[in-house]
């Protein structure tokens, strides 16, 4: 019986050195805290909503893509400068 007092006395004190080396929690402290809980909660929903339904970057299709490269069209032939100059006015 004597060594649970002793232990319960002990864990008492260690409490409470806990307490006194944390010291009191500041505004800064406590609204760290809330925005780390908001974090993980959107985290986890997110993370959720992501694997109700399995999606792919990549389109379905059925046929694959062309692996060698696509002809030139010719060019049409330029048409020639007029071989006499435009009248002045």
């Amino acid at each position: 019986m004597e060594i649970d007092r002793t232990c319960i006395r002990q864990s008492r004190i260690a409490a409470r050195l806990a307490a006194d080396v944390m010291g009191t929690p500041t505004v800064l402290g406590k609204a760290t805290g809330v925005v780390a809980v908001l974090f993980m909660v959107t985290s986890f929903a997110l993370s959720m909503m992501a694997h109700r339904q399995p999606s792919s970057i990549m389109p379905a299709t059925g046929t694959p893509a062309s692996t060698a490269p696509a002809t030139p069209t010719p060019a049409a032939p330029a048409t020639p400068a007029p071989a006499t100059p435009a009248p002045q006015k």
